[in-house]
């Protein structure tokens, strides 16, 4: 985790914000997320954003 942030230029708590879901890279940062780290895809950060409407709607119905 610190290696790859060191590498790119981003402080622990950009870091930690990310992991949480507190916050969501850029489009420029998540192009060097997805070369630096195996196995991560762009949608890890943003398939719950997707989801949480349709679960919205779900409920009201």
């Amino acid at each position: 985790m610190e290696a790859v942030g060191a590498e790119i230029d981003v402080g622990r708590m950009t870091w930690h914000g990310w992991e949480h879901g507190n916050r969501i890279p850029s489009k420029g940062m998540m192009v060097k997320l997805v070369a630096l780290v195996p196995g991560l895809d762009a949608g890890d950060f943003y398939r719950d954003e997707v989801l949480e409407p349709e679960m919205a709607q779900s409920e009201a119905a």
